[in-house]
């Protein structure tokens, strides 16, 4: 997967499971339902970014910070040149 779609697949993952965990607190009922599916939901995200956050130059994992990296530590290139993806 390219450096920029892991981002997004990231990003909406953790989104959702923030919204999952917001909809707890107006729908008590489905609370424990709704805590699992939060919690899958992070561990998909976090698998996503273990699995497919590298540099697409050098292949370095990006795991920590990877928000953060404009460029990757390991050999200094750009991970975004074209800003298509956000800072």
């Amino acid at each position: 997967m390219k450096y920029g779609t892991t981002k997004i697949v990231s990003i909406v993952l953790l989104a959702l499971a923030v919204l999952s965990v917001l909809l707890c607190r107006f729908l008590p009922q489905t609370a424990a339902g709704l805590l699992t599916a939060a919690g899958v939901l992070l561990a998909a995200a976090v698998a996503v970014i273990a699995v497919w956050g590298r540099c697409p130059h050098c292949g370095k994992h990006l795991i920590f910070r990877f928000f953060k990296h404009k460029e990757c530590p390991q050999c200094g290139r750009e991970l975004d040149p074209d800003g298509k993806y956000g800072a």
